[in-house]
């Protein structure tokens, strides 16, 4: 039973993601450097990635780094979210849209049930 109960307060963790929100645009100007803040549920198996490809030379942005924040579970509690920060730079003009997905990394098959974030990107 206890079981039964840990695990429904996983996936309502994970539902809680959907709650934390971020710009859905943003408009920015020539080598501009930017973040974008994301609840992850790491205890949960949950991992944001980003889904866009970045590595071509038609790329707007370009992704620099990736960190994270604890700044409520002070005493190590299980299940709590941590902040996910992404850090990117504008290399080019043009619009793109930044897609991210909060999945298990080693479920190798797409669920349509991962939370999504999509930001359109503008730089001038």
């Amino acid at each position: 039973m206890l079981r039964l109960i840990i695990l429904i307060g996983i996936v309502l963790a994970h539902e809680v993601s959907n709650d934390y929100s971020e710009p859905s645009s943003l408009n920015l100007k020539l080598h501009d450097t930017f973040t974008i803040k994301l609840l992850e549920f790491q205890s949960a198996g949950y991992t944001w990635e980003i889904r866009t490809p970045l590595e071509n030379d038609e790329s707007i942005i370009k992704f620099v780094d990736k960190t994270y924040f604890d700044k409520d579970n002070k005493d190590n509690k299980i299940g709590q979210p941590v902040i996910v920060t992404f850090q990117f730079n504008s290399i080019n003009k043009g619009t793109m849209d930044l897609e991210f997905v909060h999945r298990r990394p080693w479920i190798k098959k797409d669920d349509p049930n991962d939370t999504r974030k999509i930001i359109n990107i503008s730089v001038d």
